[in-house]
Protein backbone atom coordinates (compact mmCIF):
# COMPACT_ATOMS: atom_id res chain seq x y z
CA UNK A 1 0.00 0.00 0.00
CA UNK A 2 1.24 3.90 -0.91
CA UNK A 3 0.58 6.76 1.56
CA UNK A 4 0.97 10.09 0.34
CA UNK A 5 2.97 8.74 -3.12
CA UNK A 6 3.71 11.08 -5.65
CA UNK A 7 5.25 11.62 -8.91
CA UNK A 8 7.63 13.71 -10.70
CA UNK A 9 7.09 16.31 -13.24
CA UNK A 10 10.62 17.12 -13.70
CA UNK A 11 14.03 15.63 -12.76
CA UNK A 12 14.40 11.90 -11.43
CA UNK A 13 15.07 9.65 -8.61
CA UNK A 14 17.84 8.29 -10.23
CA UNK A 15 20.92 8.27 -7.89
CA UNK A 16 19.00 9.91 -4.93
CA UNK A 17 21.56 9.98 -2.28
CA UNK A 18 22.93 12.80 -0.39
CA UNK A 19 22.62 16.26 -0.29
CA UNK A 20 19.94 16.48 -2.98
CA UNK A 21 15.99 17.17 -2.59
CA UNK A 22 12.76 17.14 -4.19
CA UNK A 23 10.60 20.12 -4.33
CA UNK A 24 6.45 20.43 -5.40
CA UNK A 25 5.58 22.21 -8.52
CA UNK A 26 3.71 25.01 -6.89
CA UNK A 27 6.58 25.68 -4.94
CA UNK A 28 9.19 25.53 -7.58
CA UNK A 29 6.75 27.92 -9.20
CA UNK A 30 6.41 30.53 -6.82
CA UNK A 31 10.42 30.80 -6.08
CA UNK A 32 11.53 30.14 -9.49
CA UNK A 33 13.05 26.50 -8.44
CA UNK A 34 14.72 24.40 -11.23
CA UNK A 35 16.26 21.37 -11.31
CA UNK A 36 19.81 21.06 -10.86
CA UNK A 37 19.70 24.28 -8.62
CA UNK A 38 21.27 24.31 -5.57
CA UNK A 39 19.15 25.33 -2.19
CA UNK A 40 21.27 26.24 0.71
CA UNK A 41 19.21 24.29 3.94
CA UNK A 42 19.75 25.11 7.99
CA UNK A 43 19.12 21.96 9.83
CA UNK A 44 19.86 23.00 13.50
CA UNK A 45 21.80 25.68 13.07
CA UNK A 46 24.10 24.56 10.36
CA UNK A 47 23.89 25.30 6.41
CA UNK A 48 23.76 22.68 3.74
CA UNK A 49 24.19 23.10 -0.09
CA UNK A 50 20.70 20.42 -1.43
CA UNK A 51 20.65 19.91 -4.85
CA UNK A 52 17.57 20.50 -6.48
CA UNK A 53 16.80 16.46 -8.14
CA UNK A 54 13.05 16.68 -9.07
CA UNK A 55 10.19 18.70 -8.51
CA UNK A 56 6.94 16.60 -7.81
CA UNK A 57 3.78 16.87 -9.46
CA UNK A 58 0.84 18.44 -7.73
CA UNK A 59 -0.40 15.33 -5.94
CA UNK A 60 0.29 12.91 -2.11
CA UNK A 61 1.87 14.82 0.26
CA UNK A 62 2.59 17.59 -2.46
CA UNK A 63 -1.30 18.44 -2.51
CA UNK A 64 -1.34 21.12 0.01
CA UNK A 65 2.01 22.04 -0.07
CA UNK A 66 1.60 26.12 -0.04
CA UNK A 67 -1.03 25.68 2.60
CA UNK A 68 1.58 23.46 4.91
CA UNK A 69 4.06 26.25 3.75
CA UNK A 70 5.79 24.11 1.46
CA UNK A 71 7.23 20.44 1.16
CA UNK A 72 10.74 19.10 0.71
CA UNK A 73 11.62 15.53 0.49
CA UNK A 74 15.30 14.03 1.23
CA UNK A 75 17.05 10.94 1.43
CA UNK A 76 16.21 9.71 5.07
CA UNK A 77 20.25 8.54 4.73
CA UNK A 78 21.29 12.36 4.76
CA UNK A 79 18.74 13.49 7.15
CA UNK A 80 19.60 11.26 9.94
CA UNK A 81 23.01 12.26 9.46
CA UNK A 82 22.21 15.61 10.20
CA UNK A 83 21.51 14.71 13.77
CA UNK A 84 19.60 12.52 15.82
CA UNK A 85 16.11 11.89 13.82
CA UNK A 86 13.21 9.58 13.81
CA UNK A 87 12.34 7.84 10.22
CA UNK A 88 8.63 9.35 10.53
CA UNK A 89 10.59 12.89 10.93
CA UNK A 90 9.01 15.94 9.75
CA UNK A 91 11.64 19.01 9.85
CA UNK A 92 10.11 22.26 9.43
CA UNK A 93 12.10 25.30 7.49
CA UNK A 94 11.08 28.65 5.87
CA UNK A 95 12.81 30.41 3.39
CA UNK A 96 15.08 33.84 4.56
CA UNK A 97 15.88 35.01 1.08
CA UNK A 98 14.21 34.06 -1.86
CA UNK A 99 16.64 35.53 -4.26
CA UNK A 100 19.83 33.42 -2.80
CA UNK A 101 17.79 30.56 -2.33
CA UNK A 102 18.35 29.99 1.23
CA UNK A 103 16.17 28.43 3.47
CA UNK A 104 16.03 28.22 7.44
CA UNK A 105 14.13 26.05 9.66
Amino acid sequence: MEYNSFGLKEGSLEDFTGFKIIVGSAYADLYQLQVGETMNLEVDGKEYPFIIAGIAEKKGVFLRELADGGTIIMPLDTLTSLGDYSPNLVKFIKRNDVRSKKCYR
